[in-house]
Order: C-alpha cells, then sequence, then structure tokens
C-alpha cells in the first residue's frame, strides 16, 4: 500500500513554471511528430481519413526513430573516443618501437571510424 501512497503523493507535486513550458514543449512536439507521421501513413495508404492503426503505427515508428537517434548518437561518441585512443596511441607506440600495441590502436581506429560513420550517417 506505501506504493500507492507515494504514487498519490508524487501526483500532487506541483510543477515549477519553467518545467511545465519545457514539458508543455516537449508534448507538442510529440504530438507534431505522432500527428504528422499519422497523416503520412493514412495518405502512403491511400485512406480517405486518418483511422487509429495509422495513429498506432505512427506510435511505433516515432518511437522506433527515437531509439534509433539514441544508439546513433552513443556510437558516434564510443566511436569519438576510440578513435581519439587510435591517434593518440598510435603515435606514441611506433615512436617506441613496439609492434603488438599498434596492431591494437589500429584496430581501436578502424572501429572507431566505423562507428563514427553509423553515428552521424
Amino acid at each position: 500500500m506505501w506504493v500507492l501512497r507515494g504514487v498519490r503523493d508524487a501526483a500532487k507535486k506541483k510543477f515549477h513554471v519553467e518545467a511545465a513550458n519545457d514539458l508543455i514543449q516537449y508534448v507538442n512536439e510529440f504530438a507534431s511528430a505522432l500527428v504528422l507521421q499519422a497523416k503520412l501513413l493514412a495518405y502512403e495508404r491511400g485512406d480517405n481519413e486518418v483511422q487509429s492503426t495509422h495513429v498506432r503505427d505512427a506510435l511505433r515508428i516515432v518511437n522506433q526513430n527515437r531509439a534509433e537517434t539514441w544508439r546513433k548518437r552513443l556510437s558516434a561518441v564510443l566511436g569519438a573516443i576510440m578513435f581519439g585512443t587510435f591517434a593518440d596511441g598510435l603515435a606514441g607506440q611506433l615512436a617506441a618501437g613496439s609492434v603488438s600495441v599498434p596492431i591494437v590502436h589500429a584496430l581501436l581506429g578502424v572501429l572507431g571510424g566505423f562507428l563514427i560513420w553509423y553515428g552521424i550517417s
């Protein structure tokens, strides 16, 4: 029962003015994307009006696009870290005359470059 009380207490929390404005903006952006995607689906399918199936499919597409954006950003960041390690470490290891470590740095560079490419494509 304490969980329900916690939910009830949380529901009573008031929003700061800036937080409320941010929330309204995010909801409007999400709603606009959802409405546009649903209308595009109805148009592509040759329907005269937007139906509930269009809205459900649009919701899946919008959520999928958001998840894909998150994955791409993470890939770009990880790729940049790997590529930076490659650039910094390879020169130092080559100057030191090591043979095996430059191979690791080169692999990091190739993988990092691929992740950066995936993240920005």
